[in-house]
């Protein structure tokens, strides 16, 4: 799977740099450091959560599951929120906007594909995990690519690394029960979760 992972990711490179121009190029090159480093500080910490303590809640999947969806909720809005902050503030000869909110949204993307794999990997489902880590290189190739053939630029190449991440998601990842949990031990699990992943955030 890394090996495919790789081929394709050289492929989207060879693709991209001949259909952007070096300009253009740079920035997409900067954006997604961008995605990476946001996407880091939002949701490495509950990743971390999701890897410690899956194990320790294997009876009560449901519960600790539905506590990490919706920390994942909490932390997309608090990226919303310093998305438009900055918007408000930027400088205008500095990166545009259109690129700024195409970062903040494959950031986001990024979150939700990472917890993912971290969801998979977590219970061991390596097939699955394959499947979804192939299927948004696979994507992103594609979605960046036309994007950029269609005179979007880099914001539309970026665009396309968000879009190819919710969709591998949504094709292959961790299926959430509709049901809730009782809010006593998603309480606890949230507490958990916070205590254990969220000094790492201060890391990042």
């Amino acid at each position: 799977i890394r090996a495919i992972n790789g081929i394709v990711g050289l492929v989207t490179i060879y693709t991209l740099t001949r259909v952007l121009n070096a300009e253009e190029y740079g920035i997409y090159v900067l954006g997604l450091a961008g995605v990476s480093v946001s996407s880091s500080i939002l949701f490495q910490w509950l990743n971390a959560g999701v890897a410690r303590l899956c194990s320790t809640h294997s009876n009560s999947m449901r519960a600790f599951f539905s506590e990490v969806f919706w920390l994942y909720r909490v932390a997309s809005v608090a990226g919303i929120i310093f998305l438009l902050g900055w918007i408000m503030v930027r400088p205008k000869d500095g990166i545009s906007m259109e690129v700024g909110v195409a970062v903040a949204f494959a950031a986001i993307a990024m979150g939700a594909y990472n917890m993912h794999l971290q969801i998979h990997n977590a219970r061991m489902q390596p097939l699955r995990y394959g499947m979804l880590s192939s299927s948004r290189a696979v994507f992103v190739l594609a979605l960046s690519a036309v994007a950029a053939m269609a005179g979007y630029g880099a914001a539309g190449a970026i665009i396309g690394v968000a879009l190819g991440a919710f969709m591998a998601v949504i094709l292959f990842g961790y299926r959430q029960s509709k049901k809730h949990a009782q809010d006593d031990l998603g309480l606890t699990i949230r507490r958990q979760i916070i205590t254990y992943g969220g000094p790492l955030a201060l890391t990042y």
